[in-house]
Formats: C-alpha cells, sequence, structure tokens
C-alpha cells in the first residue's frame, strides 16, 4: 500500500482506528449537508444504514443489511466502499442480481457517476462482464470461413477487426445466433491460446483489474471467480476479478440460483455439437477418432432426446424438474461410454498434433469433455438423492448441483477473509435473517435493519377484502374498481403468466371497448425497460406482469396503485424442492419454513414498487390471500406490510381515501404556485 494513500481519500487520517472515525464524521456530512445542499432528502435510515455498512468495512466482518425501498442503500455503500479501496489499495467489488441495477450504479446518470461530480471524488469504477459478451478473435477469425453469407456478417467482422475489448455492447443489433459464433465461450479455453493475454477477453479484465475503486459484476460472475480464483492463478491465468479489499452484495436475497449454477455443471447438446464439428473439420484428423466423433455425435443426441422426455411439465418454472427414468440413465450411459472411448482416440491426435493450433484446440475439448463427463457421471449416480437436477428452457442446458452447496459456499467465502456486505430490501421474512444466515453460514455476523424512510403511514392505505376469491373473473372485477377509484396508474403483480394472460385480456378488451379509458400494457409485449418507460410516460397506464416484482422503478405518481392479483408461492422449482425433501426429512413443515418466507420475501419486494420517493403516495391492494395448501394466510400478508398503514376491507374507503389524496395534493400544488 503506498504512503500516500491517504492523499486519494477526501479527509486525513492519522490510524486505522482513527480511519473509522474520521469515515463516520465524512459519512455525516456527505448525508446531513452536502447532498441536501444539492437537493436530495436527509434520510435518517440511509444514514443508519451507512454507518453499518461502514462498521463492517471497518472491523473486516460480515454484515447482512436489509434497508428498506428507497432508503438509498447504494448511496451507503459507495460512500464506505470507495473509502475502504482507498484505505487498502484494492477495490472494492459489487456483486448484482440484475443488469438493471448495474445500469444504475455505473451508467453516465448513475449512482456512482453523481456521487463522484457532487462530491468531487473521481471515482474509478468498472464493470467486469460474463466472458461470453466478449469477442474470441480466433473465433472471429474462423467465421469469414463459415455460414457463407448472412445478415450483419460482414459489419460484424469489420466491428471485430476494429474493437479493442470486443464487448457486445458495441454491437447491440447483432442477433444472438450470429453473436454465438463469435463470442468467448467454454469450449475453447484460454490457457494454449496463442493470443492469451493480448485478445479482447484478456484486454477487458486488464482493464477492470487495474479499476482502483470499484468493480461492479453480477452475482453469477462473482461466484465463477470464487470457484476458479485459485486455479487460474496457478495455471497462470488472469481470474475473473481483480484481488479485492472487499465484497458488497447488492439484492442480496437472490444468491441461491446463481452459486448453484456456477457451482454445478451444464450440459449442452450445442457445446458437445460445436467441439465435435471442430474436430471433424480438420483434414488430419485420423478415421478412427472421425468415426467415434459421429458414434458421439449420435449418443449425444439420443441422451438430449432422452432428457426432453424425462422433463416434468410446469407451464410456470424457468427451471423443470428432470425425472432420472430408465431410458435417461440408459442413454447417459451409452454417451458416457462412446464418450470415454472418443477421449483416448483424441490423446493420440493430441500428440500428433503437439505445438499446433489444432493441438491446442483439442487439449481444450478434452478438458471441457471431462467437465461434461463429471456431470454425466452425477446424474448416473446411484445416489441421485445426493443431488439436484433441472433443466433450463432458455438456453436449453441440464444442470447438475450437488445438494450440499452451502458448506462449500460458507467455507470458500470465510477463505478470502475480506469484509463481506449482503444487502437487500428484502433479507428477511418475518424479522429474522436465518434464510440468509442458511445459505451463507455466517452466524455471528452484524445485522441492521430499516424500514422505508417515508411516512408511509400518511401516504399509503392497504385494501384486502375480508373473503378472497378463486374466481378469475370476479377478481378481474375487483381489478377494475380499484382502477375507478385511482383512475388508473396500477402495477398489477400476479404469480403465473396465465393470470397476466387472462387478466391482460380481460383489461384489453374493455379498454378496446372504450369502458376502460386507460393503455394496457402486459408483459411481454415488450422490453421490460420500454414497458416500465412507457408506462412512467402514460401517467394513468395500467402494467401486468408475473416477473415485475423486483427492478421496476417507476417514481411519482404514474404509479398510484399497487394490485397483488395473487400471491407469489413459489412453484416447483428444483431448488427449493430439494429444501423441501431435506426438511421432510429432518420432520419439518417446508410450508412453513420454505413456502412462506419465500412467498413473504417476495410479496415485501412487490410492495416496495409503490413509494420511492418522499412525494409519492398509493394503495396497495391485495385481492387473494389464499394458500396452494388451502391455509389461511391473511395475517401473514398484513404481517408484511409496511407497518401503520391503514388496512380495510372497504371499496368505498379505498375511493374516498383516493379523492382525499387527489384533494391533499391539489392543495399543495396551490400552494407551492402560490
Amino acid at each position: 500500500m503506498s504512503m500516500l494513500r491517504w492523499l486519494d481519500l477526501p479527509f486525513r487520517y492519522r490510524t486505522e482506528q482513527d480511519f473509522e472515525k474520521k469515515l463516520y464524521g465524512w459519512v455525516s456530512d456527505v448525508l446531513y449537508d452536502q447532498l441536501p445542499h444539492h437537493g436530495f432528502e436527509i434520510r435518517e435510515e440511509q444514514i443508519f444504514t451507512a454507518y453499518h455498512m461502514a462498521h463492517a468495512l471497518c472491523k473486516r466482518g460480515v454484515a447482512y443489511v436489509e434497508a428498506g425501498s428507497g432508503t438509498g442503500k447504494s448511496f451507503a455503500y459507495i460512500l464506505a466502499s470507495v473509502c475502504y479501496a482507498r484505505l487498502r489499495g484494492k477495490p472494492v467489488v459489487i456483486a448484482c442480481a440484475s443488469t438493471a441495477l448495474q445500469e444504475q450504479l455505473t451508467g453516465s446518470t448513475g449512482d456512482i457517476a453523481t456521487l463522484s461530480r457532487l462530491l468531487d471524488l473521481n471515482i474509478e469504477a468498472k464493470t467486469a462482464k460474463d466472458p461470453s459478451q466478449h469477442l474470441c478473435s480466433r473465433k472471429a477469425d474462423s467465421l469469414q470461413f463459415r455460414v457463407g453469407r448472412r445478415r450483419g456478417k460482414s459489419k460484424l467482422l469489420r466491428w471485430a477487426a476494429e474493437t479493442r475489448v470486443g464487448d457486445r455492447a458495441e454491437v447491440p443489433d447483432v442477433d444472438d445466433e450470429l453473436w454465438a459464433m463469435v463470442a468467448w465461450d467454454e469450449t475453447l479455453r484460454c490457457e494454449r491460446c496463442p493470443r492469451r493475454g493480448y485478445c479482447c477477453l484478456g484486454e477487458a479484465r486488464t482493464e477492470y483489474h487495474r479499476a482502483r475503486d470499484l468493480v461492479v459484476c453480477s452475482h453469477e460472475l462473482f461466484f465463477r471467480d470464487l470457484w476458479t480464483n485459485r486455479e487460474m492463478k496457478a495455471g497462470r491465468e488472469m481470474p475473473y476479478l481483480p484481488d479485492y479489499a472487499a465484497v458488497v452484495f447488492d439484492e442480496g436475497h437472490m444468491l441461491e440460483l446463481p452459486v448453484a449454477r456456477t457451482l454445478g455443471t451444464q450440459l449442452k447438446e450445442g457445446d458437445v455439437a460445436a467441439m465435435l464439428a471442430g474436430i471433424e473439420g480438420r483434414d488430419d484428423v485420423r478415421v478412427l477418432t472421425l468415426a467415434l466423433v459421429e458414434l458421439v455425435r449420435q449418443h449425444a443426441q439420443a441422451f438430449f432426446r432422452a432428457v426432453s422426455d424425462s422433463i416434468v411439465p410446469d407451464e410456470f418454472g424457468d427451471r423443470l424438474n428432470i425425472a432420472r427414468t430408465d431410458g435417461l440413465l440408459e442413454s447417459g450411459r451409452s454417451l458416457s461410454g462412446v464418450l470415454g472411448q472418443l477421449q483416448d482416440e483424441m490423446v493420440i491426435d493430441e500428440s500428433m498434433n503437439e505445438g499446433t493450433a489444432f493441438g491446442e484446440d483439442l487439449a481444450s475439448y478434452q478438458q471441457r469433455f471431462d467437465d461434461f463427463g463429471a456431470g454425466l457421471e452425477a446424474l448416473l449416480d446411484g445416489r441421485g438423492q445426493d443431488y439436484v437436477y433441472w433443466w433450463e428452457p432458455r438456453d436449453e442446458s441440464l444442470h447438475v448441483v450437488k445438494r450440499g452447496f452451502r458448506d462449500t459456499l460458507h467455507k470458500e467465502l470465510a477463505s478470502r477473509k475480506v469484509p463481506m456486505i449482503f444487502t437487500s430490501a428484502t433479507l428477511t421474512a418475518d424479522g429474522s435473517f436465518r434464510e440468509i444466515k442458511r445459505l451463507t453460514g455466517f452466524e455471528g455476523a452484524i445485522t441492521s435493519r430499516v424500514g422505508v424512510p417515508f411516512d408511509i403511514e400518511k401516504k399509503v392505505i392497504a385494501y384486502i377484502p375480508r373473503e378472497s376469491s378463486a374466481n378469475p373473473e370476479e377478481k378481474a372485477e375487483r381489478v377494475e374498481g380499484l382502477l375507478e377509484a385511482s383512475r388508473g396508474g396500477a402495477l398489477v403483480l400476479a404469480a403465473t403468466p396465465g393470470d397476466v394472460a387472462y387478466l391482460g385480456g380481460y383489461l384489453k378488451a374493455r379498454s378496446g371497448s372504450g369502458e376502460l379509458p386507460y393503455e394496457v400494457l402486459v408483459e411481454g409485449e415488450g422490453e421490460r425497460r420500454w414497458l416500465a418507460d412507457r408506462f412512467s410516460r402514460s401517467g394513468s397506464g395500467i402494467l401486468i406482469g408475473s416477473t415485475l416484482w423486483e427492478g421496476i422503478d417507476v417514481p411519482g405518481q404514474a404509479l398510484r396503485i399497487l394490485i397483488i392479483y395473487s400471491l407469489p408461492f413459489p412453484h416447483n422449482d428444483p431448488l427449493i424442492d430439494a429444501r423441501r425433501r431435506d426438511l421432510r426429512e429432518a420432520g419439518q413443515d417446508p410450508r412453513l419454513e420454505v413456502d412462506m418466507p419465500e412467498m413473504v420475501i417476495r410479496l415485501r419486494q412487490g410492495f416496495g414498487r409503490l413509494i420511492r420517493t418522499q412525494d409519492d403516495w398509493g394503495a396497495i391492494a391485495v385481492l387473494d390471500t389464499r394458500s396452494p395448501w388451502q391455509g389461511p394466510v391473511r395475517d401473514q400478508v398484513v404481517k408484511a406490510l409496511p407497518a401503520g398503514l391503514e388496512v380495510t376491507d372497504d371499496m368505498d374507503r379505498v375511493q374516498s381515501w383516493f379523492k382525499q389524496q387527489v384533494s391533499r395534493v391539489s392543495k399543495s400544488n396551490l400552494s407551492l404556485q402560490r
């Protein structure tokens, strides 16, 4: 660490103990005085959160920090993280669950740029993207000899010849299929590439490895680095992420899936086909190897057909369970056998082509086939219950993950010996942090919990009918009644795409006939951000979706009523099913330990869409309080609401409340005009 490092800090300090005191004082000055001077609100909840984050960093501890929507927790962790990074001489990693949050942080008008400009901090932040978002120059070179004439190919190749870091964002109009032909992928490992370290991906990594203050990445990229960092360093490869001083996990309630996806094995027919094509497209491959290539292709096709036949249908699931049928296991064993034979022959071909580009490709293929074979063996293992399997239709991939991955996660995180902050608006379901502790294992972590930083009891009313209805038409009519009271401006959240389709069709028909004078937007009709922007601009529109419980930010009166059409109980997700099995085996009730907490956390995320600024106001309506097991959950829904709200089951009261709010706002605006 440079002896002059303190010169980069916004305050001077003598010792590390003095640094902590000065950091608290500076954060207070920024949040109480400097930012309010630029028009930002003073939020005691934000300041309290910032202190706890700073304390965790300075004590090199682990913190679970829950801060209600609108608190401004990103400002809190940015301020503390930049100072801690400069103290240690290493950047702090901020890992996010969504691209939207990464853009909110790193965009030209994002939170980091805003604080850097207003506080004259000169913050240096870099975005570390998934390797698949970067160009592989070797694949681009070979593309010009393949595919033939294709729309966009010439433009892509011209860009490939000129780009430095090969970021896909530089060519946003390239379709997924064409991009896959030039994108970095795991079938072409970099360790034996002659361009190693000098390619686009190498340039990109070099750039963000030099980041002084912050590196922003996805949860998934962070965990890829966590599992492979030591191995890559041992092989003299540049790891996904630089050495870091601390980690902040924003949206920390969403860690389980990226942990499982990156720790497990992904089996894709397309990956196998690409490697086989890379082998047989050569003139110097032996006849026996080519024969085995064709045999592996046939068995791989049969195996993935068997996988398709073994999928447990679920119209609501993004991840589908796999049944270990006799047909699946038999085709898997056959594929494993011929794949082993091919790899034996590839050893000979590799030795014959040692020192050539083809020899390097063969070595990479061998490694990938080893990984594929390991996943296949786990699927075939007689102790099948030791693993979780699922199929992702999105990219047609089979995932195989060992069930005990939570122990591995805790061990690897603890081994880094750096401060870690897990933060979200919803880290708790019932006031306790047991779910995040269960996943990460830090029982002695510092905890902090604050609610929404607004006088929400004066700004929000909650409507929950005493009796829930299972009749879709009756629920849709209740939605209409609420829209009449609010005059539109509604975000409607549903549990399933089927609910979205029914309600969207019903309301569009009413709108088309002129009986509902508002624009109806339905998830799937356009890109998520486009829908949110259009909804915001409309001022009185209706936006309906089943995946909009988080990541949608519509401040102002364009959103004045949040309608929960159906409760977001978890579906038959393979990871959740595995937790349910664990609890049943331990004699516990998974409905109380898994389904209810998962539902409440997502419900609270949904509630957080309504109030984003001090001037926002509106109503929350929960139309359905039934559970999948028909148990009463109304009390749990009421407990999940922000504290202090008026809760009513009287539609007339909701209508009168809206009239009062409109009158109040009108008087306030008139007073300001005077």
